[in-house]
């Protein structure tokens, strides 16, 4: 494949940790309880309300994870050291290595393979959450999917991975579009996608973007469309659940990620 066109969507950092902690650990754990699975007296076939005193909430993850990836993001962290130490022989990271340090940019991390280690031990199944399971261990984390219940930030911060991506491919074979310019009922964005992908002209995208949504509100099916207006109204009753104070710290830790990202793109997005 010597011209690939790479073709990247971006959610609003935040609202995306959000969906993916219900629908990667909020929903699939209240499934197992109600099942009857656990072994520590929790009753199965009660409503999912009943459940969630036995879940950790988005504040705790969200919490434990930023602190481990203020650690993880430090200069000269073992995350970045480890990182270049399995990379660096690969000639094209290696020159990349060199540019960065040419242009004074920080260096290449492999955030999913460096910043969250392995499983502590049955208990603790990543180091980031062992304050949080010491300080209530009645709670239920689940030995699956853990690639991304780890991750709900570091897979928001779409810089680490395109990072590589860029480096390895001529820029105009990518192109990054925020999933917010997806609903312009111009249609005008989806064939600006379109063109980079080389096909022609579609004069009906307008009409296709105001009827809605394709495979939202947990995936209900590539060939079921939803209204705007229902989705409106389910996002209206679905607030972030983070502190003040928190969802404050975690924006400013993202956006110096995000304006490095839109640097890097050349396109900004409305986060």
């Amino acid at each position: 494949m010597p011209k690939p066109r790479l073709l990247m969507i971006g959610r609003n950092p935040i609202e995306r940790s959000y969906s993916s902690y219900k629908y990667n650990y909020l929903d699939p754990t209240i499934k197992f309880l109600k099942k009857g699975f656990a072994d520590n007296g929790i009753e199965k076939g009660r409503p999912d309300d009943y459940y969630k005193q036995f879940l950790y909430s988005f504040e705790d993850m969200i919490k434990a994870e930023l602190a481990v990836l203020r650690e993880c993001f430090a200069p000269g962290s073992e995350a970045e050291m480890e990182t270049r130490k399995r990379w660096q022989k690969t000639s094209w990271v290696d020159d990349e290595y060199k540019r960065r340090e040419d242009l004074g940019l920080p260096p290449l991390i492999d955030l999913d393979g460096y910043c969250y280690g392995s499983k502590v031990n049955n208990t603790v199944l990543r180091k980031q959450w062992a304050e949080m399971v010491a300080a209530q261990p009645n709670k239920i984390l689940l030995d699956r999917n853990l690639h991304l219940t780890q991750a709900f930030i570091g897979r928001s911060l779409y810089l680490f991975p395109l990072e590589w991506w860029y480096a390895a491919f001529p820029n105009d074979h990518l192109y990054f579009v925020c999933t917010e310019e997806l609903q312009d009922f111009s249609g005008e964005p989806m064939n600006s996608v379109g063109e980079f992908l080389g096909l022609p002209r579609f004069d009906n995208f307008s009409e296709v973007v105001k009827g809605g949504a394709f495979n939202v509100g947990g995936h209900k099916g590539y060939d079921t469309e939803i209204s705007w207006a229902k989705i409106e109204h389910e996002h209206a009753k679905d607030d972030i659940p983070l502190s003040a104070d928190l969802r404050s710290a975690l924006e400013d830790f993202i956006k110096p990620y995000n304006e490095r990202l839109f640097t890097m793109t050349g396109r900004r997005c409305n986060w």
